[in-house]
């Protein structure tokens, strides 16, 4: 039994979503986190430059006709090499062109824009605004490095914490060198803020008291993980070069979800995550009656191109649903969540309201439902 749900995006809401990401950023670029929960309020900035957001909406129109987004992938070279023994999967495009396209855009539309280069000079931004662009500037060059595709995986560990690791093809030389230099220069004064080996360095290598993430820089791949022993595990798997994972039924659905051609896929093994979670006998009963206890995967896809985006989730169960499970809904497509479109940031009466509605879907994130359908 699968219960699936989809949904469509239409008139460039990436290009949107990329513009007010971009301005809310900047309003809290340096900031210290806060527990409280998110005020739903304009930036300051939108007082003080009246025609900044109708600005940034006309630069988000502009971004969908400029920036050349990763294509659609109907396979994946990184799934087969996966542990048999993996339980989550998420999969990305290498999205470093794009977002130095839109960088280069944004610069060409400040030089063109008196309202955008005066925010930019004699704001926050004077000072912030330069090191947004450098933090931009060394992940485009980071991208440069890697093949067209970035996995997450993890796997369950021995009664321990799972076993993350995230890895990429490398396409070139140098990256060790680049990480190295990389890292230094955002530790302001401190350590580095991961370790970068090689081979040779991971064989002695040990975990420090700080537990800081650890990347090995291989001449095929680069592995990023939170510790030496999942690193080195994940690094020896790939030595014995090995395919089994694409086998297993939970790597075949995986694959499945590439068929038609995809931009980022998630997957989560739950039959075996929740067969392994221990749970005291009155609980497990009482989960057994809800009908949740026979989860079996949870696939998630994401497909955007040419400004249109689909979404498609799908939930599956070992058999038939009961208990509360079976509540969910029946067959449903959501015609799109329909937010807004960037025409309306550049109309005084409705750009207030969209962005606050931007600000409470995103700071509320948990509270957003959507319909389930059956097949």
């Amino acid at each position: 039994m699968r219960i699936f749900l989809n949904f469509v995006r239409r008139d460039g809401t990436t290009a949107t979503f990329l513009s007010i990401l971009f301005l809310l950023s900047a309003n809290g670029f340096g900031q210290k986190p806060s527990t409280a929960p998110p005020e739903v309020k304009l930036p300051a900035d939108l007082d003080k430059y009246p025609g900044l957001l109708p600005e940034f909406g006309n630069f988000a129109e502009k971004l969908q006709h400029s920036i050349q987004f990763p294509t659609p992938r109907s396979q994946s070279r990184l799934l087969p090499l996966l542990p048999e023994s993996t339980v989550f999967y998420a999969a990305f495009p290498n999205y470093g062109d794009a977002v130095q396209q839109a960088l280069l855009a944004f610069q060409l539309e400040r030089q063109q824009s008196s309202v955008l280069r005066d925010w930019w000079e004699h704001s926050s931004m004077a000072t912030s605004g330069p090191q947004i662009e450098n933090s931009i500037e060394k992940f485009y060059e980071f991208s440069q490095y890697l093949g067209d595709e970035i996995v997450v995986s993890a796997t369950l560990g021995k009664g321990g914490p799972p076993g993350v690791v995230i890895f990429a093809e490398i396409k070139k030389p140098g990256l060790k060198i680049f990480l190295e230099q990389t890292t230094q220069q955002f530790a302001n004064g401190k350590g580095p803020s991961a370790r970068v080996l090689d081979q040779r360095e991971l064989a002695t290598a040990k975990d420090t008291p700080k537990q800081e993430p650890v990347v090995l820089v291989r001449p095929d791949f680069v592995i990023g993980a939170t510790d030496v022993a999942t690193l080195r595990s994940f690094s020896a798997h790939l030595d014995r070069k090995t395919s089994a994972f694409a086998a297993t039924a939970f790597g075949r659905r995986i694959a499945e979800a590439y068929a038609a051609g995809t931009t980022i896929v998630a997957a989560a093994d739950l039959q075996t995550i929740v067969g392994q979670v221990p749970i005291p006998s009155e609980q497990s009963q009482a989960f057994q009656r809800t009908g949740f206890a026979d989860m079996k995967y949870l696939v998630w896809s994401h497909t955007g191109v040419a400004g249109r985006a689909a979404s498609e989730s799908e939930l599956s169960f070992t058999g038939p649903r009961h208990g509360v499970a079976s509540w969910l809904e029946s067959p449903r497509e959501l015609a799109g969540l329909d937010l807004f479109r960037p025409t309306q940031l550049s109309q005084p009466a409705s750009r207030s309201k969209i962005l606050r509605r931007f600000l409470t879907m995103f700071g509320n994130w948990p509270r957003l439902q959507i319909q389930l359908r059956s097949r």
